[in-house]
């Protein structure tokens, strides 16, 4: 179970918020997940998830992406937003 003091929440689409965040937290966390859709329901509005997986790179933070409304909006596969 998670802890609700080691949650945190990025602003929609906000790369550089998510930087912040991570390096304010940089060495007092354990293992950082992102979750993040790659589609988002309500306005269709798409993830930059090339940046937010740099960032996560950067950080050392693993990111899992909601496929539930994007999967199959780009290609067969969606791979190539990886």
């Amino acid at each position: 179970r998670i802890k609700k003091d080691n949650v945190m929440y990025f602003r929609h689409n906000d790369v550089n918020h998510l930087t912040q965040l991570l390096e304010k937290m940089q060495g007092r966390l354990g293992h950082v997940f992102l979750v993040v859709e790659s589609v988002y329901s309500m306005d269709g509005d798409v993830a930059p998830l090339r940046d937010i997986l740099n960032v996560a790179e950067t950080f050392y933070a693993r990111v899992i992406v909601d496929e539930a409304h994007g999967l199959g909006i780009y290609g067969k596969t969606n791979v190539g937003d990886l």
